[in-house]
């Protein structure tokens, strides 16, 4: 019965991490006119689910297992148990809050203080792993200003090499190709090169490196073959934002597939802790007990399961299409006007930091960094095209989703300890 619950709540949360953070993803496209949200909402499925479920598996353990000090709930496991139970559903409450007050707020954030909340009230400060809290801190403030910075260049590679040409169609022409293959290798690197374990399916360095480069190499030639004869209308400027408008798709959909691989853990890591946890009380109701209870959830458990994966992705998909559209507004219209050729920056920037954090373990906020990303684009076209109004909002959702999520956190362990203690 626990375990139906726990299942039914990862799904829950994984549904507000769609109708939120999809949002962020798929803001600047649907806005820029380059995709409909119907088939926003389409290529956001598809990839969310592919990146959760192909490269999911590795900021999940971060979650579940690196922000709390599990020896300290040794003596009795029931207790972060209910921790990590209580956790998931105040991250779930809050992020719904924000999603219904279009508010972009970030589910890493979000879970990240509630698991602190949990510690505090289950044991004291001494629960909390503040060296591994820290360097979460640190990421937190560098990947914006990263994710930003690399937007900022490619606008401005659009900017000089491109617009600032007499004639920018025909430049787009030449560097489009070079876009598509930096997009499609650094996604394929990603993705085969020691990132399908949940698929069994590990690349060694060479081998995903050449088929990495065949494949950005392909969509290169395809790009280059298919823009080989087109021609320039009267408004080139006008032909270089529609002819970027299937650059902004690919960095839409990579940014997605790197959104799946790093926020579903948001959902699953206290979930697969809390299987992890009932399996280690069933083997020491017994006569083998598998070492300690650190042991047994850092090692001896096993992988993540599949299903655990595939209901994360589920719930995303859900969230996608049926609250994604209250977030994209937010992101795609009110910070600073949107193009197909700033989208496309602010996208491929977007996703290649955070697909570099999902490699690392590290769970970065995607959130933070799609807003750092949009602000690097409006900085490039100059400082007052930003609405400072909404990023101060923006800015102030962020500074409340930690100590709300804790405080919730604590509050609803307070009130349903009790309750889940008899489930388990």
């Amino acid at each position: 019965m626990f375990l139906i619950l726990t299942l039914l709540l990862c799904f829950y949360v994984a549904w507000n991490i769609g109708a939120n953070d999809v949002g962020n993803n798929m803001g600047t496209p649907v806005s820029a006119g380059s995709l409909s949200f119907k088939n926003a909402v389409l290529i956001a499925v598809i990839f969310e689910f592919l990146g959760a479920v192909l490269v999911g598996g590795y900021v999940v353990k971060t979650i579940s297992t690196d922000i709390l000090n599990l020896s300290l709930y040794e003596g009795d496991p029931r207790i972060l148990i209910i921790a990590m139970f209580c956790s998931l559903l105040a991250s779930g409450f809050w992020i719904t809050i924000a999603t219904v007050f279009k508010m972009p707020v970030s589910t890493t954030h979000s879970i990240i203080g509630a698991v602190v909340g949990a510690g505090l009230v289950t044991v004291g400060a001494g629960a909390i792993c503040w060296a591994k809290i820290k360097l979460i801190a640190i990421s937190w403030l560098v990947s914006p200003f990263l994710g930003g910075l690399i937007s900022y260049i490619i606008f401005n590679i659009y900017k000089y090499l491109i617009f600032n040409k007499d004639d920018p169609f025909i430049q787009l022409k030449r560097i489009a190709p070079f876009f598509v293959f930096i997009v499609i290798f650094t996604l394929a690197m990603a993705t085969i090169y020691k990132g399908l374990k949940n698929l069994h399916l590990n690349l060694d360095l060479v081998p995903a490196l050449l088929i990495s480069v065949a494949a950005g190499a392909a969509g290169a030639v395809f790009t280059a073959i298919r823009m080989k004869n087109k021609k320039a209308s009267g408004d080139q400027v006008n032909d270089v934002e529609d002819f970027s408008k299937p650059l902004h798709v690919i960095a839409a959909s990579y940014e997605c597939f790197a959104h799946g691989a790093n926020d579903v853990a948001n959902a699953v890591g206290p979930v697969f802790g809390i299987i992890m946890l009932t399996k280690y009380l069933k083997y020491k109701a017994g006569s083998d007990i598998p070492g300690s209870m650190i042991q047994f959830m850092t090692c001896s458990g096993g992988g993540i399961p599949p299903y655990i994966l595939l209901i994360g992705a589920a719930g995303i998909v859900l969230g996608i299409t049926t609250f994604g559209k209250n977030v994209m507004e937010t992101i795609g219209k009110r910070i600073t006007e949107i193009t197909p050729s700033r989208g496309f920056a602010s996208g491929f920037a977007t996703a290649t930091t955070v697909l570099l954090g999902s490699r690392l373990g590290c769970p970065l906020s995607s959130t933070h960094i799609v807003v750092g990303t949009v602000a690097g684009v409006g900085i490039g076209r100059g400082i007052g095209t930003l609405n400072a109004k909404v990023l101060l909002s923006i800015f102030m959702s962020w500074f409340l989703t930690l100590p709300v999520s804790a405080g919730l956190c604590v509050l609803l362990y307070l009130l349903l300890k009790d309750i889940i203690i008899r489930l388990i």
